[in-house]
């Protein structure tokens, strides 16, 4: 409890300063989780932790353990969250994967706008642009495609 009031009084004391003294801020705050991580796994070298496991998705945790072989599931011991390392992060806890295929069929190989591929696929505008990132990440040659959706030809 007492250094979680420490750093609550420190944050506390940086909510009313400038954006150079914020970034200062976080540059320190960075460090120290960085230093923390590797006294951490120091620690877990010498407690056998399997530390290959790398980070947990939801914390950002590299203590974790392994928690399954098929397939090959680990399980943070911070925040209590299992996760598979090598997830496919297009199809990550998708319903409508077919779905993604098709917009990106609908981003190479026509000429529609974003109203006309919503409507088609039956999705929002916000699965829209959510999904447009998470499609980049992975194809960045479509990113040009993406971005001259909804403009017209003649005003470009």
């Amino acid at each position: 409890m007492e250094i979680q009031t420490k750093i609550e009084n420190w944050v506390s004391d940086y909510e009313n300063k400038g954006t150079n003294e914020l970034r200062q801020f976080r540059l320190i705050l960075s460090r120290t989780i960085q230093a923390i991580d590797l006294k951490l796994d120091s620690i877990d070298k010498t407690k056998k932790i399997d530390v290959r496991s790398g980070r947990c998705p939801h914390c950002k945790s590299r203590h974790t353990k392994g928690y399954g072989l098929k397939p090959p599931r680990f399980y943070c011991l911070d925040c209590h969250h299992a996760f598979v390392k090598e997830r496919a992060p297009l199809y990550y806890r998708k319903r409508n994967r077919l779905k993604i295929l098709d917009l990106i069929v609908a981003i190479h190989a026509t000429d529609k706008s974003i109203p006309e591929i919503i409507s088609e696929l039956k999705i929002s505008l916000q699965t829209y642009y959510k999904w447009k990132s998470e499609v980049i990440q992975v194809f960045p040659q479509l990113e040009e495609k993406f971005n001259l959706r909804g403009k017209k030809p003649g005003k470009l």
